[in-house]
C-alpha cells in the first residue's frame, strides 16, 4: 500500500482577509512572495467578493490556498484562515499593504529567540499613497532595537490605542489557542480586541524597524462610519472586565486615559457630523463634553456642529432633515 507523507508546516502562516481586493491584491501578494523568508504559506480568504478577487488568486497565484465564504466581515474571515493554518507562527495581511521583504525574517528570529512568554512581535509602519514601492530605503538590521513603552507586558498601554497594526505583527500559533478568536461582532475594532486579550496573557516585542507601508485610499474600512461606537464600547469592557492594570501591576496612565476617551468621543461625532447623522452627532460630544467640560477640542467641536447644522437645515428644512437622516442611517 502506497503512503505519502504530508507536507512539513511552515514556519509562517499568512493570513489574508479579501473582499473585493482586485485592485491591490498584486501588489501585496508580490510583497508578501518578495520575502526573504520563504517558509511560509499563504491564506486568502475571498469574503464574498462580487470582483475579480478568487479569479486572480486562483489563476495567477496557484500555491495560494484559496478559501471562499459569503461575505462576513473581516474577523470571520481571519477566523476561517486560522481554522486552516498550519505554521507555527501566524501573521495577518490586509489585503492592500505591503511588507518590507525581511519583515518575516526578521520577526521570525526575533519570536524564536524570545521567551515563551513572549507571544507577538510586531513593528511600525508608514502611510503610504502606493504611487512607489521603493520606499524601504534600508534593510532590517539584526539584532534589532526595541521600543521599550511598548514591549514587555502592554496591556496598560493599549487600552490607550491599538499600538500594534496587524499587517506589521507576528504572533506565535498557541495565542489564538489561549485567547479565542476575533470577534465578528466587534467591527472594526476587532484586531485591537485581540491585542488587548494577547497582552492579558502574552508579553510583546515591538521593533523600531518600518515592516509595512500602509496604504491610505479611499475605499478603506478605517475611513468607514460605524452607527455605534466601537472603539469606546471596547476599551469600557475592557476596564470592567480587568481594570486599568496589566498583569504586571503597571497602570494606565490616568491622564492619558481620559484623553483617549474624550478623543475617541469627538472622533465618533466628527465622523458622522460630516456624514448626515447629526443625532449620534451630538450624543458623542454630549459624551466628551460630560467627560472634560473645559476641553477646548470639545469647544471646537460644537463651533463645526453648528456649521453643520446652519448649511443643512436652510437646504433640507427641519421635517426633511429629520427624514434624511433616519433614511440613510437606519436606527441607531
Amino acid at each position: 500500500m502506497e503512503t505519502h507523507a504530508r507536507p512539513a508546516a511552515p514556519a509562517v502562516s499568512i493570513i489574508l482577509p479579501a473582499y473585493n481586493s482586485a485592485l491591490f491584491l498584486e501588489s501585496t501578494l508580490g510583497s508578501i512572495y518578495a520575502q526573504s523568508l520563504q517558509d511560509f504559506e499563504v491564506l486568502v480568504v475571498d469574503d464574498g467578493s462580487t470582483d475579480d478577487t478568487a479569479a486572480i488568486v486562483a489563476q495567477q497565484h496557484p500555491q495560494v490556498r484559496l478559501f471562499r465564504q459569503a461575505n462576513a466581515g473581516i474577523a470571520q474571515a481571519r477566523n476561517t484562515g486560522l481554522h486552516h493554518a498550519r505554521g507555527r507562527y501566524i501573521a495577518f495581511m490586509d489585503h492592500d499593504d505591503f511588507w518590507h521583504p525581511q519583515k518575516l525574517a526578521l520577526q521570525v528570529r526575533v519570536l524564536d529567540e524570545a521567551q515563551a512568554s513572549v507571544g507577538a512581535c510586531f513593528g511600525e509602519f508608514r502611510t503610504w499613497d502606493g504611487s512607489s514601492t521603493h520606499a524601504f530605503s534600508t534593510s532590517l538590521a539584526w539584532p534589532p532595537s526595541f521600543v521599550p513603552e511598548l514591549s514587555g507586558w502592554i496591556y496598560h498601554e493599549l487600552l490607550l490605542t491599538n499600538w500594534a497594526l496587524f499587517s506589521t505583527a507576528l504572533f506565535r500559533r498557541e495565542v489564538f489557542a489561549a485567547v479565542g478568536e476575533f470577534d465578528p461582532d466587534l467591527p472594526p475594532a476587532d484586531d485591537w480586541d485581540i491585542a488587548l486579550r494577547v497582552s492579558r496573557r502574552y508579553q510583546f516585542l515591538k521593533t523600531l524597524d518600518v515592516v509595512a507601508l500602509y496604504r491610505m485610499h479611499a475605499a478603506q474600512t478605517s475611513l468607514r462610519c460605524f452607527a455605534r461606537d466601537y472603539q469606546t464600547e471596547l476599551r469600557e469592557s475592557m476596564l470592567l472586565r480587568y481594570g486599568p492594570a496589566g498583569p504586571d501591576g503597571r497602570v494606565c496612565d490616568p491622564a492619558k486615559l481620559k484623553d483617549r476617551r474624550v478623543t475617541s468621543h469627538l472622533a465618533h461625532s466628527s465622523s458622522h457630523a460630516q456624514s448626515g447623522s447629526v443625532a449620534t452627532a451630538l450624543r458623542s460630544l454630549a459624551k466628551a463634553w460630560r467627560l472634560s467640560p473645559t476641553d477646548p477640542r470639545a469647544w471646537q467641536a460644537a463651533v463645526s456642529m453648528l456649521r453643520v447644522l446652519a448649511r443643512r437645515r436652510p437646504s433640507l428644512g427641519w421635517p426633511k432633515w429629520r427624514e434624511h437622516e433616519t433614511r440613510t442611517h437606519g436606527d441607531e
